[in-house]
């Protein structure tokens, strides 16, 4: 995402960097800070975890 004034980065308390997980719905999923994409890849697994066919 691109803030041009910086606006959106001080909402989401953004200092440096960060990653976001954007729900279908447009909310925040899951949010990151640096370049850790753990807790991201966490919140995917959890979500899309395969559904049972049985």
């Amino acid at each position: 995402m691109h803030d041009a004034t910086g606006d959106a980065w001080r909402r989401l308390h953004v200092r440096e960097s960060a990653a976001f997980v954007i729900r279908p719905d447009g909310h925040i999923g899951a949010r990151t800070d640096g370049t850790d994409l753990a807790p991201s890849v966490r919140y995917l697994n959890r979500v899309l975890r395969p559904m049972s066919s049985g």
